[in-house]
């Protein structure tokens, strides 16, 4: 068996260039920067960009969501070193964005979605008492399993984890919670 990976396999393919090729190469790309979108939502960053390299290698950059953010955990040790890495006050980004709203652990089967939105709650009102046109603006930050433990929250509300674990599906509390540079 010889194994190729991805960044040969497509430097093989481009010296072949026919129609079918582009369209490959070019699926490969959209399929890791939909990757990219995913864990840069999970994780609070900004996905900017997915190409392939002059090296055929396929690269996904990132960047802070606002100015001295740090690089999370979980890419820190991937990829080429960069300013944002080594030195995240120095890397300019937008300005923070404060939002005051709600969190809210919506019912689920065996999972429940834990939402920020974007304004807080009225006296008396429960976010499912809202009709489902207010849900466009309703963001997922997180996951909770059946047993009340989070499964997945995103760092921008990770603040609240101690409040919102155990809590039981229909819970809404008050939060504040950076905004992502798009909703600044």
């Amino acid at each position: 068996m010889h194994t190729i990976y991805t960044g040969q396999l497509v430097g093989a393919a481009r010296r072949i260039d026919t129609d079918e090729v582009r369209k490959a190469i070019a699926e490969l790309e959209r399929a890791q920067a939909a990757l990219a979108d995913h864990i840069a939502s999970e994780l609070g960053i900004r996905h900017v960009s997915t190409s392939f390299d002059i090296d055929e290698k396929v690269g996904s950059h990132f960047a802070p969501t606002y100015r001295g953010q740090p690089a999370p955990d979980e890419i820190r040790g991937l990829g080429v070193g960069s300013d944002w890495v080594e030195n995240h006050e120095e890397v300019p980004g937008p300005e923070p964005k404060t939002v005051v709203g709600t969190l809210y652990i919506a019912p689920g089967n065996r999972y429940s979605r834990i939402f920020a939105i974007p304004y807080p709650m009225k006296p008396r009102q429960s976010p499912a008492d809202l009709p489902p046109n207010h849900m466009r603006t309703w963001v997922q930050v997180g996951t909770m399993n059946a047993d009340g433990k989070i499964v997945a929250l995103n760092p921008s509300v990770s603040s609240y984890r101690n409040e919102l674990e155990g809590q039981v599906a229909g819970t809404f509390m008050d939060a504040q919670w950076l905004a992502p540079a798009e909703e600044a």
